[in-house]
């Protein structure tokens, strides 16, 4: 027996940020918060 789920995966890239996202097969979108676009801050 299979039990497939689809993970979809935003990421809204912008000069200063980068947002994401992410919803389970149909169901609500889920932010995940927003970072920095330094390395520093992607690192973390």
């Amino acid at each position: 027996m299979h039990n497939d789920i689809t993970v979809y995966i935003g990421l809204g890239l912008h000069k200063d940020s980068i947002t994401v996202a992410y919803a389970i097969d149909a169901g609500e979108v889920e932010l995940l918060g927003r970072t920095g676009t330094a390395r520093a801050d992607i690192d973390r």
